[in-house]
């Protein structure tokens, strides 16, 4: 009877053990996994796009796991330092970007965590470059977590400038010179108010004095440009008496000579 009621006590006590260890399987590992295995860093620096002379934000992002409290510092390493004019960081507690060279963080270090850190980068000179970010355990020196990414920065492209269409000026329309009014009309000689009179021998009784502004009448009269005597006699009148005249002449010289011979 003793023998039967133990092996009972026994087969009890290992279902209930066995029950025990099925349950503690059920539990989720992650209870007794926080926290552990190694930290991680990552970035987004690869999906940006770098531009000569144009500052660009990135971030890195650090998962403690099984680093979380240790004391640590961040180290870098760029392929040409002297590719950027200027790297930045944003402190969280002013919201302030501040110029950053070196190593990141106090040299005493920092306690590890998740946290996301913010950067702003500058480039002056555009080609394919290599960055390596690394989180360092302070005092023994060992890398914890690291990642590397390759970028390239690009020209800057040139600003198109729209140039104002042309203006053609279309030159002045010239008047034709036969066409210009002078001023200073010129007077036809033949329409001055004094005219010339002759006594004999050709005498001017004074410069001929243009009236005002001198008017042309457009036909210049032929007779304009021989001397006004105001002799309008006929020539064949003239001539008459110049005849008669020797006549005369001949007359008295004849009866003359005959009284002479007489």
């Amino acid at each position: 009877m003793e023998a039967k009621f133990i092996s009972k006590v026994r087969k009890k006590w290992l279902a209930g053990l066995l029950s025990l260890c099925m349950l503690v399987a059920m539990i989720p590992v992650t209870i007794f996994g926080i926290g552990t295995g190694a930290s991680t860093l990552t970035t987004d620096i690869g999906e940006k796009t770098f531009t000569v002379g144009e500052a660009t934000e990135f971030s890195f992002t650090t998962t403690a796991n099984g680093d979380a409290g240790k004391m640590v510092i961040g180290t870098s390493n760029f392929s040409d330092p002297d590719a950027i004019e200027k790297l930045e960081y944003y402190e969280v507690k002013d919201g302030n970007w501040y110029e950053f060279s070196g190593d990141f963080g106090v040299s005493t270090g920092f306690p590890m965590s998740d946290a996301t850190s913010r950067f702003r980068v500058t480039f002056k000179e555009a080609g394919d470059y290599s960055f390596t970010a690394s989180m360092k355990e302070v005092g023994t020196e060992n890398i914890l977590c690291s990642t590397e990414v390759s970028i390239t920065v690009n020209e800057q492209t040139p600003t198109e400038t729209t140039e104002p269409p042309e203006e053609t000026t279309e030159p002045a329309e010239t008047t034709d010179p036969a066409e210009t009014t002078d001023p200073a009309e010129t007077t036809d000689p033949a329409e001055t108010t004094d005219s010339v009179e002759t006594t004999g021998a050709v005498e001017t009784t004074g410069a001929a004095e243009t009236t005002g502004t001198a008017e042309t009448t457009g036909t210049v009269d032929s007779d304009a440009t021989s001397p006004q005597t105001d002799d309008n006699s006929h020539l064949a009148a003239l001539v008459t008496l110049v005849l008669i005249s020797a006549c005369g002449v001949i007359v008295t010289v004849l009866f003359v000579r005959k009284r002479k011979m007489q």
